[in-house]
């Protein structure tokens, strides 16, 4: 029994026993702390040292990364806006280009209160030694239908040859097949317009009994289905009188490659 009480003294009571004296005692207790301090460095300066070299530069490699996305999150952000704002600038432009395109026609038919006509803009100009058509941007959906006329100002343009769902073939005065009752300002000379491919029309079946004067507006007559009267075609250029009737050649008023808008109006049956 004594022993186990000596054991349990020399393992329990013992170590702190000769610690208690160390620290008391003042020149072993520098000397404690001077191992202890060494022990320390020895231990803790590897530490602080791998953390300089691993913790460290993983935590910047986060924050970077962190940074990282942050700024590519910004970057997709403001790259939207910008995008946003360009197809507005884009849009804004081209409603301020087309408003000062047509700012001249729209003003024209205000004023002589063409409520009814229809602005189109010309995509396609075919003029050739077979054809003189062109395509405009409004087709049956926006209310187009075939042999409508096709003016700018009061100058006659042409007629709706087939309207398709979302644009129109129009064919041209220029063209040989487009035929139109006409007069002519001064003389009040009748006769039939008749386009032949060129710039130039004729003025067909007018009688050697009319006085036909050069320089002369030819206008529509208005006697037919299609165009209503009063459409300028164009100028008496030349005229070669015959034994019965007399040649006239028309200068056509208004050329098509100069405009890039026209208006589409009701035809006589559609009034």
């Amino acid at each position: 029994m004594r022993q186990k009480i000596t054991k349990l003294v020399r393992s329990w009571l013992l170590p702190p026993l000769v610690i208690a004296i160390i620290l008391w005692y003042p020149p072993m207790r520098i000397v404690f702390c001077d191992l202890a301090h060494s022990a320390a460095y020895y231990v803790v300066q590897p530490t602080l040292v791998l953390l300089n070299k691993t913790i460290i530069p993983i935590k910047r490699f986060v924050q970077e990364r962190t940074l990282s996305k942050q700024n590519a999150q910004q970057a997709r952000f403001y790259k939207a806006l910008s995008d946003e704002l360009q197809a507005e600038l884009i849009q804004n432009n081209n409603k301020k280009l087309v408003a000062e395109q047509t700012e001249s026609l729209r003003t024209f038919y205000a004023n002589h209160k063409q409520q009814s006509a229809l602005l189109a803009r010309i995509l396609l100009v075919t003029q050739t030694h077979h054809e003189h058509s062109m395509i405009i941007s409004l087709g049956r959906k926006q209310g187009i239908t075939d042999n409508m006329p096709v003016i700018y100002k009061n100058c006659l343009l042409g007629r709706v040859e087939q309207a398709y769902p979302n644009h129109a073939r129009v064919l041209l005065v220029t063209d040989r097949r487009c035929k139109v009752g006409a007069i002519c300002c001064a003389t009040q000379t009748p006769g039939i317009y008749r386009g032949t491919n060129t710039q130039l029309g004729q003025l067909d079946f007018v009688s050697h009994l009319h006085h036909v004067k050069i320089g002369d507006q030819v206008i529509t007559s208005g006697r037919s289905t299609i165009f209503p009267q009063g459409l300028l075609l164009g100028t008496i250029k030349e005229c070669v009188r015959g034994d019965l009737k007399q040649e006239v050649s028309i200068e056509v008023a208004q050329s098509i490659h100069n405009i890039d808008y026209c208006f589409v109006i009701p035809s006589i049956t559609q009034n």
